[in-house]
């Protein structure tokens, strides 16, 4: 069960409302008022001097102060007299319903006689023709100070003040509530509060004019009637003169007092006009110590209970200066951003975790490389000795001489002489360290054999062979082989022979050669 205080005053008193709300349904548990003396509002209260001189923030502190004991976990809800704020119909184009509280305040910045840009500013729009390209809204503003000396108030007393609304658009939404289906079209509301009343036009449910009014001094009934009559008929006709075209059908009464009474009997007579009487605490719930303890003027709270009624229902106020209308937001981009940041921070994890995935399986494989390296190096060592092994049998078999070729070459009868031309005495055949070898001979020739003597060192010489001689020597002694040679053939190695051609290359490039080949002839 929720619990709320709803306050709101007048030029002579503030009054007080404390209910419960159970679901929709507002129970009131006590109604009272405390006097001001002499009201100041704002930086006036300050300069007052006067001991019968209270200021709104002193009796506001003094009416909370006495619910020191209810307020607790209590909602406070204020409702702001007309006289206190600054009202105006703006004429504003037909935009979106979004776009039009900053269309609104600018127009309002331009025609208020009394506005800043922090100001509060709330509106609502009135009924017009769809079709038109202009609109009409209802426009009020209130000062940041007397919203402040309230909020500062409240917390002074251990409360805060929810709510902020305009008193007639409290008092109206009550009287939609009690005739329902009887209101008509348009009507208009007086609400009595002391020496001052509230005259409220409703036009389509909406609150579309409202003037506050001073009442005579005089005490009797009939010339307070006549005032309220006079002035009730200059509010027609600015009324009908605002919204054109459009009459006020009924005058409705909040309460039900002589000056009431004497006003149902005036206002037809007067006005032409029907009236109808509302009672506001017959609109409520009532506790049942307070039914029979009602305040002396219970018309005056009709605008309080109209707002614990809209609390209730819904807790949507059509004018709050607490909570204006205001453009929307710009959509947050957080949420949109977080998804985003989201997305990605799951695409870097899972590329990270796809990487670490790969190096964990390269280094896996690494790892088994090595192992399989480290049982293989023993074959690599194995191999590096068989291939110095290798090299060494090269290095031999590159060099050495095979005699049996040899042989076999000095038997060729083409190079060397035929058995019955030549008789060999010594054979002496041997290899060189460097490589290569040596044949060495001691020959006897035939007289016909040494006739051919430069043939045959010519036969034996080759790119791989090289032949010396001593010469032949006569050798009586031997009939049939007359001649004695000795000979040395030397085999060179594949070494050898490469290096024997570079030299060969290099010498026929050389000047001195190419002089010896060239020198010219002489006649």
């Amino acid at each position: 069960m929720a619990k709320f205080l709803a306050v709101e005053w007048d030029a002579n008193e503030l009054r007080l409302v404390r209910a419960n709300l159970r679901g929709s349904d507002v129970v009131v548990e006590e109604a009272s008022s405390f006097p001001f003396g002499e009201l100041t509002i704002g930086t006036a209260a300050a300069d007052a001097s006067e001991s019968s001189t209270r200021s709104l923030r002193e009796v506001l502190a003094e009416a909370l102060q006495s619910q020191a004991s209810a307020r607790q976990n209590a909602t406070t809800l204020i409702a702001v007299p007309r006289s206190n704020v600054e009202v105006r119909v703006l004429p504003v184009p037909v935009v979106p319903e979004d776009e039009l509280p900053d269309i609104v305040r600018n127009q309002a910045l331009r025609q208020f006689s009394s506005i800043g840009e922090d100001w509060p500013l709330d509106f609502v729009p009135l009924a017009g023709n769809s079709e038109d390209e202009m609109q009409s809204v209802l426009a009020t503003t209130i000062s940041p100070e007397l919203v402040n000396d309230i909020q500062e108030t409240c917390l002074d007393g251990d409360s805060q003040a929810a709510r902020l609304v305009l008193r007639p658009f409290a008092t109206g939404s009550l009287v939609q509530r009690a005739l329902g289906a009887q209101l008509p079209e348009c009507s208009l509301i007086v609400e009595l509060l002391g020496e001052e009343a509230d005259l409220t036009v409703l036009h389509a449910n909406q609150v579309v004019f409202m003037r506050t009014i001073r009442l005579p001094s005089n005490p009797e009934v009939s010339m307070q009637a006549q005032a309220i009559v006079g002035e009730l008929r200059r509010t027609i006709a600015a009324a009908q003169n605002q919204m054109s075209n459009v009459k006020i059908e009924q005058i409705i009464l909040c309460g039900d007092s002589r000056l009431h009474q004497e006003l149902q009997t005036v206002i037809p007579e007067k006005l032409s006009l029907e009236t109808t009487a509302v009672q506001p605490f017959e609109q409520v719930s009532l506790s049942s110590e307070f039914r029979d303890n009602l305040p002396e003027y219970p018309e005056r709270y009709a605008a309080l209970l109209g707002m614990l009624q809209d609390e209730a229902d819904s807790g949507s106020h059509t004018i709050c200066f607490l909570q204006p209308r205001k453009a929307p937001e710009a959509p947050s981009q957080i949420r949109r951003n977080t998804w985003f940041g989201v997305a990605i921070a799951a695409c870097l994890i899972m590329a990270g975790l796809t990487w670490y995935l790969k190096l964990r399986s390269i280094d896996q494989e690494i790892q088994y490389l090595r192992s399989e390296s480290a049982n293989l190096s023993k074959y690599v060592e194995e191999k590096k000795e068989l291939d110095k092994k290798l090299d060494e049998i090269s290095k031999f078999t590159r060099g050495n001489v095979i005699w049996l070729d040899e042989l076999a070459r000095l038997s060729n009868t083409e190079m060397f002489p035929a058995a019955d031309k030549a008789i060999a005495n010594r054979v002496l055949m041997t290899s060189r360290t460097e490589g290569g070898g040596r044949i060495s001979m001691e020959l006897h020739i035939s007289e016909d054999a040494s006739l051919k003597w430069g043939d045959l060192v010519s036969d034996l010489k080759d790119s791989g062979h090289r032949v010396q001689d001593t010469g032949l020597k006569g050798d009586k002694s031997n009939r049939d082989y007359p001649w004695l040679l000795n000979q040395t053939i030397t085999v060179l190695s594949e070494k050898q022979q490469q290096e024997a051609e570079a030299t060969a290359k290099k010498n026929s490039r050389s000047p001195s050669a190419v002089s010896r080949t060239t020198s010219p002839s002489t006649d």
